[in-house]
């Protein structure tokens, strides 16, 4: 016996959840992948674009999640059904919620392709978008044991060096001067 519309459509959702659900998880499974060091090195426009993509993904999938289990589900409510104008109103509104099924289903649909297409963006920039080479930090140390950390800046004098300190200043050092120069990996503020 074929079964009406609406409790096909109430199935299709059902099977629908499962798959919503997943991409849900891989919006969170990705969330840990990158990390986050995700963004660093990357411009502050596509920072930005990104983060509020991801968070458009996040409730595109909750909405997405929402409609699947109303078109699955109804929303749980009670209802008296203790005589027969009860039950008709209870069917009335049954009815109604079969109808609006498909909808619902729909909905869930596109929330879900949409949440997946915002994700598949933040993913495509954070893998492919050039990033900022990270500066590269130095510590020179002197033959009186004093030192100086900061980035390399260019010079046009002959045995010097001229290193842009954390404080934004610039200091000049001769080689005759330099004990050690090693990189590091930052310097302390």
């Amino acid at each position: 016996m074929p079964r009406p519309d609406g409790l096909a459509v109430r199935a299709a959702a059902e099977k629908w959840l499962g798959a919503v659900i997943a991409i849900v998880g891989l919006f969170g499974l990705a969330g840990v992948v990158s990390g986050k060091d995700a963004f660093t090195g990357l411009p502050l426009g596509v920072r930005i674009g990104s983060g509020i993509a991801a968070g458009l993904a996040l409730l595109a999938a909750v909405t997405a999640i929402l409609f699947a289990y109303t078109a699955a589900y109804g929303w749980p409510v009670l209802i008296s059904i203790g005589n027969d104008k009860e039950l008709a109103v209870w069917y009335d509104k049954h009815n109604k919620m079969l109808r609006a099924a498909p909808g619902k289903l729909r909905n869930a649909v596109i929330f879900a392709l949409a949440s997946l297409a915002l994700l598949s963006g933040v993913a495509g920039c954070i893998w492919f978008w050039p990033r900022a080479a990270p500066a590269q930090h130095v510590l020179v140390q002197f033959g009186h044991d004093s030192e100086v950390c900061g980035t390399l800046v260019s010079s046009t004098e002959r045995a010097q060096l001229r290193i842009r300190r954390t404080d934004d200043t610039i200091q000049v050092v001769r080689f005759a001067m330099i004990k050690s120069i090693a990189p590091v990996s930052g310097c302390p503020a």
